[in-house]
């Protein structure tokens, strides 16, 4: 039950085992950065010019999905300016999507003391301690994510998959409604609302929510999303006994 969405870089093309999406690379931090210099001097007018020669370098490596040296490069760039936090983000980003998740967490933590007030760095070190298990984090990280950005629904769901694993159907339910309510066209929502629901033996609910992931998915061109869901239903059709007349 489980992955990533739009609000998320490269949350949206991991896998851990949740759900399904198929949101591109980086999309959200945009295409090259530029880091305001400390001050004029030329001194530091070149050390920003070569650290964002290497963030441009690990973002082309990245577009073109050679990960192991896009994370060299924005290494190169933290060498270069500790406080670089995009280049944090972006190794981060890749980690997670590597399933190198301590690793992931660890450059997420860095670039939250860097830049706390962004959503998208709590709900992805979520998205890593879930992964991990540490789903008590998990919960922390995405309510601080939604405090920052209450408008948007991946909070939501994040923090829903992560009750949900702990047990905590109802508020994973309340979490999933308001993830749905904030964008209907979540199909990793209700595709985790449909997994509570035949979790808790209401099988037409599930049903439901598992037929509007399918459609989703489809308009989405996601094959991967729509089978999982698609295999989920008739799985539940097929071990769920007629409604008695």
């Amino acid at each position: 039950m489980y992955k990533f969405s739009q609000a998320i870089a490269l949350t949206a093309a991991i896998g851990v085992s949740l759900i399904v999406s198929n949101t591109g690379i980086a999309q959200n931090h945009g295409g090259h950065h530029s880091m305001p210099s400390p001050s004029v001097t030329p001194e530091n007018a070149e050390i920003s010019r070569v650290t964002e020669s290497h963030v441009n370098d690990g973002l082309t490596k990245l577009h073109q999905k050679d990960y192991k040296g896009a994370i060299e490069s924005f290494g190169k760039a933290i060498e270069m300016q500790s406080n670089h936090h995009l280049a944090y983000t972006y190794r981060a980003d890749i980690h997670l999507l590597l399933k190198n998740y301590q690793a992931a967490i660890e450059d997420y933590t860095k670039a939250i003391e860097l830049n706390p007030a962004h959503s998208h760095l709590r709900n992805s070190r979520g998205v890593a301690y879930t992964a991990l298990g540490d789903y008590k984090r998990a919960i922390e990280d995405h309510t601080q994510a939604i405090s920052i950005y209450p408008e948007e629904g991946a909070g939501y769901r994040y923090r829903g998959i992560a009750y949900a694993k702990v047990g905590e159907n109802e508020k994973a339910m309340e979490d999933f409604n308001s993830a749905i309510s904030r964008n209907e066209r979540d199909a990793e929502a209700y595709l985790a609302r449909g997994e509570v629901h035949a979790k808790l033996k209401n099988p037409e609910n599930a049903i439901t929510d598992y037929q509007r992931a399918a459609k989703l998915y489809l308009a989405q061109s996601n094959r991967v999303g729509y089978t999982k869901v698609t295999n989920l239903t008739k799985l539940l059709q097929q071990n769920t006994p007629p409604a008695s007349k």
